[in-house]
């Protein structure tokens, strides 16, 4: 629904950004933490996609940790409840469900290639190891043609991620024109202004706790990534992509939120931004302590191991 912008200190909003998204714009700094708000959105709807691919590449997912994918989960899905109780648009609503499908397909895969198939494999394994036969042929019957290569299995899971994130784009696309349809159309003169909206009481309890449950969540969530790396000294399955695009998109976040202006004398301002602000900005170092982490036990600690075996033949001659 189309909206007006109040006059402030004698300037008037931008009408471009009045008219398309809802907002009341004055100077350049709004413009740009809308634009950096983009482009954190941007960031997380492709941030997952490495992750899927390298799960799908090695089937090992041990390297995440369950309860870090089960609290990003309820992060997404507390930020959902928020958007739907605090009347958000519909770009924020869709892109909120996406990450929530996202989260799930995460999941699934993760329980596919450590529950299912593992068990599965190794009660194949057991079956053969129990039978008379000690080398394990393919049936005669079955030709070069309908093996499936890893390769084009690789190809295949490609074109699908390319195509799923297609579709998310041209439905964007989509809402976009919507938007921009229903607003040329909504234009007369009793309008109301932007953002104003009485909430019920219950709505705004939602809202600001969905939102202080979410902040929480994503926070608290990277530590048992931590502490798992920490204690099985494995990346081999992690995709350090996921934690890189979600450390770029938590700044871009958080400049946007900084940019748009903290008072921290508004009552406002701890009902909810503070717990965008925990959920961004104070992610970021527990991003970077996972990405130290990967670089160590996938680089610098084989690096290390490497010289120092290097190193003991020449001390053992120094010795004799």
């Amino acid at each position: 629904m189309a909206c007006i912008c109040p006059i402030e200190n004698g300037i008037e909003a931008i009408e471009i950004f009045r008219k398309y998204t809802h907002n009341c714009f004055y100077d350049g700094l709004d413009v740009t933490s809308y634009i950096f708000g983009l482009i954190n959105i941007g960031f997380w709807m492709c941030a997952q996609f490495p992750q899927l691919y390298k799960t799908f590449k090695t089937k090992k997912p041990e390297s995440l940790s369950i309860t870090f994918l089960v609290m990003w989960l309820g992060g997404d899905i507390t930020n959902l409840l928020g958007c739907i109780f605090t009347d958000q648009t519909q770009v924020q609503l869709l892109t909120s469900v996406y990450f929530v499908l996202i989260d799930i397909i995460m999941l699934s895969q993760y329980a596919w290639y450590l529950l299912i198939c593992r068990k599965k494999y190794h009660k194949e394994d057991y079956q053969i190891l129990s039978s008379d036969s000690s080398i394990a042929t393919p049936p005669d019957n079955i030709s070069d043609d309908t093996l499936i290569s890893e390769e084009d299995l690789n190809d295949n899971y490609s074109q699908v991620s390319n195509s799923r994130f297609v579709i998310v784009l041209m439905t964007l696309l989509c809402v976009f024109a919507q938007e921009y349809f229903m607003n040329s159309l909504d234009e007369s003169d009793d309008l109301p202004y932007c953002g104003e909206k009485d909430y019920s009481l219950l709505e705004r309890i939602i809202g600001d706790v969905s939102a202080w449950v979410s902040g929480l969540l994503y926070f608290f969530g990277r530590i048992p990534q931590i502490i798992h790396i920490y204690r099985t000294k494995n990346v081999d399955g992690l995709s350090i992509l996921l934690f890189i695009m979600a450390t770029i998109a938590n700044i871009f976040y958080s400049l946007s939120l900084f940019i748009s202006g903290i008072d921290l004398t508004d009552p406002t301002f701890y009902e909810a931004k503070l717990a965008y602000i925990i959920g961004s900005f104070f992610v970021i170092p527990m991003s970077l302590v996972v990405i130290a982490q990967y670089y160590y036990y996938k680089y610098i600690k084989n690096w290390w191991i490497h010289r120092k075996d290097e190193k003991q033949p020449l001390l053992t001659g120094i010795d004799q």
